[in-house]
């Protein structure tokens, strides 16, 4: 070990390993069994905690805090300020910006970026290629999830999540999605009486989800005060009792407003010969509970769709169209009732009137929702 690249106010513990080619600055402490591998520059009052490993090429600013039994991956970024939390596992290539703070038992796939003053909570997952942006709330809840065994966030890869996003606990993102700036994802339910209750939120990939958008977590008001409602099947599945949902392709536009137990951009369209298309839901549009927006339906801005009414798969609303009954496939609505069928959306994926005929959606009863024969 050279000790000229190790500043003598330096504390460095016992049976540490510290490559030869590593810097540390004044006033550090470095903690009992720490690995730091070779050209690592640790600023100086940085402070690393007992069992911690530092991969070759790691740079941690000024004023750092890593604590113990974390593991920081090669070529990693640290900005000055930062806090990691105890038994993190940061993968390569990773930067973390300046004044962020990781909370504990947090993974950070490689190659991913988290901007200045952005907080992860304890014990979220976030995979490989993300952007964070400056200024982001990543996992946290007043209603914490206090299982210690499970992350209480999952973000998947190649994700872009733009500046000032709030993403609360119990969460969980896929791949390939970009959330712009100032959404905010999966509070408890806006729903008196299960204000309270940790629900879901379940995003899927390659969605877009523009400005201010707002996606409310689910509860259990369906299962508890209406369970015949809950009794129908997407894709061959049971739609889970206290999940909000979007599926993949989705595009919701700026301010779009997904209350608790809404499903957007499921199901099927049978017969289509469009490989993907999308779901798209313009800006200021409204769902509220317990709302389920078929896969290629198109929402134009300002509609308003009530508690409990289903849109068939390619149904349109005009602008601020008020949805108060269930709308069968590829139907058009015009400000508060249906108007004809539009032709065009068949158009658009491929199908003609006699393909619709084979595509058996149809409502239980005035109050339920769509089910897939």
């Amino acid at each position: 070990m050279a000790q000229n690249f190790i500043d003598p106010s330096a504390k460095i513990g016992a049976n540490c390993v510290i490559a030869d080619s590593a810097k540390i600055g004044a006033n550090c402490v470095i903690g009992d069994n720490v690995k730091i591998g070779e050209n690592c520059e640790i600023g100086a009052g940085v402070t690393i905690g007992k069992n911690c490993e530092i991969g070759a090429g790691v740079t941690i600013g000024i004023g750092s805090t890593i604590g113990a039994g974390a593991t920081i991956g090669k070529n990693c970024e640290i900005g000055a300020g930062a806090i990691i939390g105890k038994n993190c596992e940061i993968g390569a290539g990773v930067t973390i910006g300046i004044g962020s703070t990781i909370g504990a038992g947090v993974t950070i796939g490689t190659g991913s970026t988290i901007g200045d003053g952005v907080k992860i909570a304890n014990r979220c997952k976030i995979g490989d290629n993300n952007e964070i942006w400056h200024g982001c709330l990543i996992g946290g809840s007043p209603l914490s999830i206090n299982d210690p065994t499970s992350y209480s966030l999952v973000i998947g890869n190649g994700n872009k999540i733009h500046p000032m996003v709030f993403i609360y606990g119990n969460t969980k993102i896929g791949d390939g999605n970009e959330i712009w700036d100032c959404c905010i994802i999966g509070l408890p339910s806006q729903h008196i009486g299960y204000h309270r209750y940790p629900g879901k939120v379940i995003i899927g990939n390659n969605n877009d989800i523009r400005s201010r958008c707002q996606i409310d977590a689910g509860n259990n008001y369906g299962s508890r005060e209406k369970p015949e409602l809950l009794d129908y099947i997407t894709e061959k599945r049971a739609v889970s009792e206290d999940v909000t949902e979007v599926g993949d392709n989705c595009s919701l536009l700026n301010c779009v407003t997904v209350h608790h137990n809404c499903h957007v951009g499921l199901g099927d369209i049978p017969g289509s010969r469009k490989k993907e298309y999308n779901t798209v839901i313009c800006a200021n549009c409204c769902l509220n509970g317990f709302v389920h927006v078929y896969k290629g339906c198109e929402l134009s801005s300002g509609t308003f769709v009530r508690e409990w009414m289903a849109i068939g798969p390619g149904g349109f609303t005009a602008m601020a169209a008020k949805v108060v009954k269930n709308v069968p496939p590829f139907m058009m609505i015009l400000e508060h009732d249906f108007h004809k069928m539009a032709y065009w959306r068949m158009r658009e994926f491929g199908l003609d009137p006699v393909d619709i005929s084979s595509i058996a959606y149809y409502p239980l009863d005035s109050n339920k929702q769509y089910v897939a024969k």
